[in-house]
Formats: structure tokens, sequence, C-alpha cells
């Protein structure tokens, strides 16, 4: 079994270097081989895509996917009538 610290060490890379996610607001635990991803992510594509990236590195046996989208830009309203502020 690779030891925590490595792992986590290991996945945090891994979703760097993949250009489809920004894993700048990504934060990587691991334990006895159980993954967990906390922090934003612009879209649900990335959020699937972290998943997939982790899933077939080794060491890791369990996913659990914590990551919540955002907006890229949260000053922006992605549907201004949700807050009654349509125009």
């Amino acid at each position: 079994m690779v030891p925590a610290v490595q792992l986590t060490q290991f996945v945090a890379a891994a979703l760097r270097w993949d250009r489809e996610i920004d894993a700048t607001s990504i934060e990587v635990t691991a334990h006895d081989g159980i993954v967990t991803l906390t922090g934003f992510v612009t879209s649900d594509e990335q959020r699937t895509k972290a998943e997939e990236t982790v899933r077939g590195l080794m060491g890791v046996r369990r996913i659990t996917n914590r990551l919540e989208i955002r907006s890229a830009q949260p000053d922006r309203l992605i549907n201004p009538s949700i807050t009654g502020n349509a125009a």
C-alpha cells in the first residue's frame, strides 16, 4: 500500500498536470487508499474529470468526490432571475 502522504502528493500532482482541470482550488487527502477530493471546480466536466484522473492512479482504492461547482466569475450571476434582479 502507498503511504498516505505519498499518495496525497501523487494525486495532487496528477490533478495539477491535467490540463482539463483547474486544480488550484482542489484539496486532496488520503488514508488507506481512500482519496477525498474537496474544494471547487468551475464545471461538472472538471468534477468528473478529476475523479477519472484519480481513479487510474496506483494506490487508489476508493474516491470520495466532494468537489463543488462554482462559477469562474463569482460576481456574475448565471441566472439573474433567481435573485429577482432580472432586467
